[in-house]
C-alpha cells in the first residue's frame, strides 16, 4: 500500500483533523504501480526516472476530479512557496494564461545508494524567445510507511476532535497543550536514553557552574539559582538547556547586583513566556534543573563571561535535553502558541512498484512535502541566530517546538509529531539529515562519530584531507548565514565546536580556519556582496571569513582539493600568529597576522568595469580578470595600493588552468603589510602559468615580486 501524506499548516486556532480517503487519476495510479528497475540494475535507462508528463489543463481537470497528487501539484502552481526554489519567482508573476501553458514533468530521484527517495515535479513553459525553460519545481520525500509509528493515543482524552480545548495558561505557563505532547516527548527521550549509544556523553558527566533549581512538580517552591553543585553528584543530576532568541529590552538577565536575589528565588513575574514554558516543560518531564544562558552567566562581568564561554561545549553536551523554540520569534512569544494546529494526514490504498523486487508485489511509502522540516526548523527565526548553531549540534538531543507540531533530533534519529484521527503518532527516520534532503549543508548531531571515522580513515590512507575537514566546512557555511547581536561574538559563538573538533583533528585552530589546510581555507568568498561589510569593531583578521558580516547569504568555503594532483600551491605560509583577548585561543581575537612567501603583483590599470583589473607580471601584464570583493563598496580611489597574491593553481584542461588567490590593499609599503579586500578565481593559459612558475622557482630575493608579505 502506498500513502499520500499531505502536510498543511492550519490556522493558529484551528484544531480540526481532516481525514479523507484519497483517489488517484489513472495516470498517477499507473505511474505509482509501475515496477521500475533500480539505477544499479543492468537494464536501467534514464527514462526509468520519468514519472509522467501532463499539460496544465489536464492537471487541472484531474485535480477537480479529486486526484490527490494532481490536486496538490495544481494548488502549488497557483500559490507557490518562494522558499522552496528561487526559480519559483517566475510562477509568482504568471498570469492565468501563462499557467495554462505550463507542462508538468514528474520524475523519481535516486538517493545514490539503494532506493528512490524523492519525487520531483518540474514546471516548464516557453519564454519570450520561444525556448522551453524550467519555471520551478516541487519535491516530495518518499518515506517508507514503516517510518510512521503509532504512539499512545494521547488525544483520545478529547471525545470531540473537532472542538479540542484551548490552552489554559496559568502565569504564562502552558498547561493543556504540553499534556497532549508529553507522552510523545517522554517516548522519544526514554528510547534515546536507553537505546542510542551515540547519544551518551563523550566525556565523564559534568555540571555547569550555575543551574536553575526547578524544585519538583508537586511543590510550590519557586525556581532559584544554585551554584557549584557537588561534582560527585553529576551522575545523579540531569539538567535541560534552552535555546532561545534574546529580546534585549525586556529580558531579565543575571548581574552582579541581582545574583544573591536570584539564589533565593527567580522573579517569575518578570520572566518571558519562553522561560516559563521551559520551566514548566522540564518539570513535567521530571528534569530538576535547567540552564539558560542569560540567567546562568553573569552578564555584566567580563571575567565570568570569558570563563563560562570556554565551557559552552561541555554545557550543551552534558545536558539531557535541549528545548528549542523554533516557532517563536522572541523570548516573550513562548515555546509555542496558545493553540496547536493539526497535521492533516490523508491515506491511500495503492501499491507502489518503485524499486521493489518482483516477489514483493510493491512497497509502501508516504509522500511528504519537502518544506515541512525547513519551515519549522532549518529556516526558523531561532536558527538564524549565530549562537544557536553550536547549541543545536552539541546537544545530544533536541526537541523543537514548531508553530503547530513538535520535532525531535538526536544523534541517531529524527522525528516529528503527527496527529491522525484520535491518536498521536510520529514520523521517524533514523540517521537521516533533513538538511541533506533539502540540498543544504547537513547539520549532523552525530558529527563526532562521523569525524572520528573520517580521521581514522585519513590516518590509514583511506580518506582524503578534503573529506576529513568537510564537516567543519559545512558548519562554517551554515554559520556564516546567521546573525549575532554582538559582532565580537563571531568566533566566541563557535568556540565550543572548535574545541571539540580540535580534540579529534589534532590540528591548530586559527581564527575559524585550520593550519593543515590554511592556504586553501584562505580562498573563501562571499556569496552575495549586497549588505556584506566588515564591522568597525575588530574581531578577526581580514583573511578570516569571521571578519565579514555575511548574513543571510553566507560564504562559500571551497577548502582543499579532493586529490593532490588536482591543485598546486604557488605560495607558502611561513608564519601565523593570533593573540586572543582572554585565555581561550578559540575565542575572541585581539590581533592576528599571517606571513606568506609568494608573488605579489601590483595593479596596472582598471579595465572599464569597476571590478576588472590588470596586474603586472615581470614587466608583462597578466591579463585582466574580475576580482570578487568581500564588501559591497568597491574602491574607487587608492587603486595604486591594490595588489593580488596568487595562492594556488587548479588543473582542469590540458592547456587551461584556474588561478586562485587574494586581492590585497597595502597598509604599510615598507613592511610589506596588507589587508585582504577580496579574492579571485579565473582561467589562465599555459604561457601565463609558466611565467608564474618561473617566478615561484626563482631564488629568494632574485625576483622583486617574489617576497614575504604580511596580511593582518
Amino acid at each position: 500500500m502506498a500513502s499520500l501524506c499531505c502536510w498543511t499548516r492550519s490556522a493558529a486556532k484551528s484544531r480540526k483533523a481532516t481525514i479523507a480517503e484519497p483517489s488517484f487519476c489513472a495516470l498517477c495510479r499507473s505511474a505509482l504501480e509501475q515496477r521500475r528497475p533500480l539505477p544499479s540494475d543492468s537494464n536501467f535507462t534514464h527514462d526509468d526516472y520519468q514519472f509522467w508528463d501532463r499539460a496544465f489543463p489536464d492537471l487541472e481537470a484531474a485535480a477537480a476530479q479529486g486526484c490527490r497528487i494532481c490536486k496538490d501539484v495544481h494548488k502549488y502552481i497557483l500559490d507557490p512557496s518562494p522558499l522552496s526554489d528561487p526559480l519559483v519567482r517566475d510562477l509568482l508573476d504568471f498570469t492565468d494564461e501563462d499557467r495554462r501553458s505550463i507542462l508538468v514533468r514528474g520524475a523519481l530521484e535516486w538517493d545514490g545508494k539503494t532506493r528512490f527517495d524523492k519525487v520531483k515535479f518540474e514546471f516548464w513553459s516557453e519564454d519570450k524567445h520561444n525556448y522551453i525553460v524550467k519555471r520551478g519545481f516541487l519535491v516530495y520525500y518518499l518515506f517508507p510507511t514503516s517510518s510512521l509509528r503509532q504512539l499512545t493515543p494521547a488525544l483520545s482524552m478529547h471525545e470531540n476532535q473537532d472542538n479540542l480545548p484551548d490552552c489554559a495558561c496559568t502565569n504564562g505557563m502552558v498547561e493543556d497543550i504540553f499534556e497532549l505532547y508529553r507522552p510523545l516527548v517522554e517516548t522519544w527521550l526514554e528510547a534515546c536514553s536507553k537505546e542510542h549509544s551515540a547519544c551518551g556523553p563523550s566525556f565523564a558527566k559534568w555540571l555547569p557552574t550555575r543551574l536553575i533549581d526547578l524544585g519538583s512538580l508537586d511543590t510550590t517552591t519557586e525556581p532559584r539559582l544554585v551554584t557549584h553543585l557537588d561534582p560527585s553528584s553529576a551522575r545523579q543530576v540531569s539538567y535541560a538547556t534552552l535555546s532561545h532568541r534574546w529580546a534585549l529590552n525586556s529580558m531579565p538577565i543575571l548581574t552582579t547586583l541581582n545574583i544573591d536575589e536570584y539564589k533565593v528565588r527567580l522573579p517569575l513575574e518578570d520572566l518571558p513566556r519562553t522561560f516559563l514554558d521551559a520551566i514548566h516543560i522540564a518539570r513535567k518531564l521530571g528534569i530538576k534543573y535547567l540552564w539558560i544562558d542569560s540567567l546562568c552567566i553573569i552578564q555584566d562581568s567580563i571575567e565570568d563571561w570569558q570563563h563560562e564561554s570556554v565551557l559552552m561545549a561541555k554545557i550543551y553536551e552534558s545536558g539531557v535535553l535541549n528545548l528549542a523554540g523554533t516557532g517563536a520569534s522572541l523570548g516573550r512569544d513562548g515555546l509555542y502558541p496558545d493553540s496547536v494546529g493539526s497535521l492533516e494526514v490523508e491515506e491511500g490504498n495503492i501499491k507502489c512498484g518503485w524499486g521493489a523486487a518482483a516477489s514483493t508485489g510493491g512497497r509502501s511509502f508516504y509522500l511528504v512535502r519537502e518544506m515541512f522540516w525547513s519551515s519549522d526548523v532549518t529556516d526558523s527565526p531561532l536558527n538564524a541566530r549565530g549562537w544557536v548553531l553550536q547549541e543545536r549540534i552539541l546537544s545530544p538531543r533536541t526537541v523543537y517546538f514548531g508553530l503547530d507540531r513538535l520535532y525531535w533530533e538526536c544523534r541517531e534519529r529524527s522525528a516529528c509529531s503527527v496527529k491522525s484521527g484520535c491518536s498521536l503518532s510520529e514520523l521517524s527516520w533514523p540517521r537521516r539529515s533533513m538538511e541533506r534532503l533539502n540540498g543544504k549543508s547537513p547539520i549532523l548531531k552525530h558529527w563526532r562519530q562521523v569525524l572520528i571515522q573520517k580521521k581514522a580513515e585519513h590516518d590509514n590512507g583511506l580518506g582524503t584531507i578534503q573529506e576529513l575537514y568537510s564537516p567543519w566546512k559545512s558548519i562554517v557555511v551554515t554559520y556564516s548565514k546567521t546573525s549575532l547581536t554582538k559582532n565580537t561574538d563571531k568566533l566566541v559563538a563557535l568556540s565550543g565546536l572548535a574545541k571539540s573538533f580540535q580534540d579529534i583533528l589534532q590540528d591548530q585552530y586559527i581564527a575559524g580556519l585550520w593550519r593543515k589546510t590554511l592556504l586553501y581555507d584562505l580562498l573563501w568568498e562571499v556569496n552575495d556582496l549586497s549588505g556584506c561589510k566588515r564591522p568597525a569593531t575588530y574581531h578577526a583578521p581580514s583573511w578570516s571569513w569571521a571578519s565579514i558580516d555575511s548574513s543571510p547569504t553566507g560564504i562559500s568555503a571551497p577548502g582543499p582539493p579532493r586529490y593532490q594532483h588536482e591543485s598546486h600551491q604557488i605560495a607558502e605560509i611561513i608564519n601565523v600568529n593570533t593573540n586572543p583577548v582572554g585565555q581561550d585561543p578559540t575565542g575572541q581575537i585581539e590581533s592576528a597576522s599571517l606571513t606568506i612567501r609568494g608573488i605579489i603583483l601590483p595593479f596596472l590599470q582598471q579595465m572599464g568595469e569597476s571590478r576588472r583589473f590588470q596586474f603586472d607580471m615581470k614587466h608583462q601584464a597578466l591579463r585582466c580578470f574580475v576580482a570578487r570583493y568581500d564588501e559591497f563598496n568597491v574602491p574607487t580611489s587608492g587603486l595604486d595600493k591594490i595588489f593580488c597574491l596568487p595562492l594556488a593553481v587548479d588543473y582542469s584542461w590540458v592547456r587551461l588552468v584556474s588561478l586562485r588567490g587574494l586581492a590585497l590593499r597595502v597598509v604599510d609599503q615598507q613592511r610589506d603589510k596588507y589587508v585582504r579586500i577580496g579574492s579571485f578565481n579565473f582561467p589562465i593559459v599555459a604561457a601565463e602559468y609558466y611565467r608564474l612558475q618561473e617566478a615561484v622557482c626563482s631564488e629568494k630575493g632574485g625576483d622583486s615580486q617574489h617576497r614575504l608579505v604580511t596580511i593582518i
